[in-house]
C-alpha cells in the first residue's frame, strides 16, 4: 500500500469513527490497493452506522477483488446484520465462516449471533 493509500485509509478510519460515513466512504473508494485491514474498517463503520446493506454489499466485494476475509471481517458484517435486523443473512454469512472460508467461530462472533437473535426475539433461555 502506498503513501497515499495509507493516508486515505486512515483518514477513512478516522471519518467513519466520527459520524461522517458518507466522507470515509469517498475516501476508502480512492484508495488504489485494499488491503483486508482496509475493508475492515471500512465495514466496521458501516455496521457501527446502521448502514448493513452498504456493509454486506462491501463484504462481497471483497470476494470479487480476491481479498480473504478473516475473523474481524466477520465480526464487522455480522455487527452489520445485527443493526439492520438480516437475521437469517446474519446466520448464512456464520454458517459460512467455518463451512466454506474455514475460519472457527470465536466469542465475537457467537456474541453477534445472541445479539441477531435476540433483537428479533428468535433467542430462548434455557435454565436447569
Amino acid at each position: 500500500m502506498g503513501t497515499r493509500d495509507t493516508v486515505c485509509w486512515t483518514m477513512a478510519i478516522m471519518y467513519s469513527r466520527c459520524a461522517d460515513i458518507d466522507e470515509a466512504q469517498a475516501l476508502f473508494d480512492g484508495v488504489r490497493v485494499k488491503a483486508v485491514s482496509t475493508y475492515n474498517s471500512m465495514i466496521g463503520g458501516l455496521a457501527l452506522h446502521r448502514k448493513s446493506i452498504e456493509a454486506v454489499v462491501l463484504f462481497s466485494e471483497m470476494l470479487k477483488e480476491r481479498v480473504r476475509r478473516n475473523g474481524i471481517t466477520f465480526v464487522g458484517v455480522l455487527n452489520g446484520c445485527s443493526h439492520g435486523g438480516l437475521v437469517d443473512l446474519g446466520g448464512e454469512i456464520f454458517e459460512s465462516m467455518e463451512m466454506i472460508r474455514g475460519i472457527e467461530a470465536e466469542e465475537e462472533h457467537y456474541g453477534c449471533m445472541v445479539q441477531i437473535l435476540g433483537k428479533v426475539g428468535r433467542l430462548v433461555w434455557c435454565s436447569s
